[in-house]
């Protein structure tokens, strides 16, 4: 196939994935699914994303945390040496704490098990994304995020809905390996 030709087919099966994705008619936990899906099958060969492959990747039970997730793996190491985590949330030990200060305590402790398993640390943070449910949560969060992060790596922050409405914070994070 010409590379034109090939180009426009891989741009269609994008296309038509993305469709798939930001359906309206389908719920959240379907989307959670499909970017998955996205990731390990349907644009896997493309050359578009091929300087994105990921090398290595790390599962929940590979870092120490089994009951994290059975959806998502909790990082993938790029050939680049970056660390991409997963969204992670509050539970720790099976346990969510109500507040959002213990939220986030966990959380962040939970990144610092996959960067410690992906051989990283919090140290080598370069880009943070933080999503909170209240925006009036945003000091208290910030005062656990700030004594973990002293590099003050790049970061942004949502104020969004999470799938479980007692969760209060998420946060992924992108690192470089040590």
């Amino acid at each position: 196939m010409p590379k034109s030709e090939l180009y426009l087919h891989y741009r269609i099966k994008l296309i038509n994935t993305l469709n798939y994705v930001f359906d309206i008619n389908r719920n959240d936990f379907d989307r959670c699914w499909t970017s998955k899906l996205i990731i390990s099958s349907n644009l896997s060969g493309s050359p578009i994303f091929s300087k994105l492959k990921m090398v290595k990747v790390l599962t929940w039970e590979d870092v120490g945390l089994p009951e994290a997730s059975n959806v998502l793996n909790a990082a993938t190491i790029s050939k680049q040496g970056l660390v991409y985590t997963s969204g992670s949330v509050g539970i720790r030990d099976g346990k969510l704490p109500e507040s959002v200060e213990e939220q986030t305590v966990n959380v962040i402790e939970n990144l610092k098990t996959v960067l410690q398993a992906a051989g990283s640390s919090l140290d080598s943070v370069v880009k943070v994304l933080v999503f909170i449910t209240d925006p009036a949560d945003f000091g208290k969060m910030n005062g656990v995020y700030g004594k973990y992060f002293i590099t003050k790596p790049a970061r942004s922050c949502v104020v969004t809905q999470l799938a479980n409405p007692q969760l209060k914070v998420e946060i992924e994070l992108v690192a470089e390996v040590e």
